[in-house]
């Protein structure tokens, strides 16, 4: 009867994960042939330094489509995907795209800058205060990748590795959503 419900529990916890977008790829636009960005939740604001110091508020980048990426140095998915961000940067900026990084390692490490100068990161890579992480991420998988509307919502939330092809195709739906690319 406890293996019952030992078994019963873990059903039950791993249900509530799933259910709360744990480790899965969620899309917010499930209304077909609807604005994605209209029935999208809004993404929490923030302000995080970024390798210089510098203060970034997320809400600086309203009109702009934002792939926000939570990763780590120590991830080995996040550091597999990064050249693909660095790519989608480089060949969507002057459409209004921008990739913000967001780094969950220890902000006082120098881990964070040897590694975006070793892989030339060409987006600005902020570093998490905790808060931010804890908000976003909760205790889910990286990376985590966030694809905000113009209007500052969240359209898509991949879990786990990101395909470039997958970025691409996400980015060309919404920069370009009457091309039917």
């Amino acid at each position: 009867m406890a293996r019952k419900a030992m078994i019963l529990a873990i059903v039950v916890a791993t249900a509530t994960y799933v259910v709360a977008g744990g480790g899965l790829s969620q899309n917010w636009n499930s209304a077909p042939g609807g604005s994605a960005e209209a029935s999208a939740t809004l993404a929490p604001d923030f302000e995080l330094k970024d390798l210089t110091g510098k203060a970034v508020r997320l809400s600086a980048y309203r009109g702009k489509l934002v792939v926000l990426n939570f990763w780590a140095t120590w991830c080995s998915p996040c550091r597999q995907e990064i050249p693909g961000f660095i790519d989608l940067q480089q060949k969507y900026a002057a459409e209004g795209l921008r990739v913000l990084g967001v780094a969950m390692d220890d902000p006082e490490s120098d881990a964070v800058p040897k590694f975006a100068r070793k892989l030339r990161i060409n987006y600005p890579v902020l570093l998490d205060d905790n808060d931010v992480g804890r908000e976003y991420v909760g205790i889910g998988p990286l990376p985590l990748t966030l694809v905000i509307g113009h209007d500052g919502r969240i359209l898509k939330r991949i879990s786990g590795l990101t395909s470039p092809e997958e970025m691409e195709k996400i980015s060309q739906e919404v920069l370009h959503p009457s091309s039917g690319r």
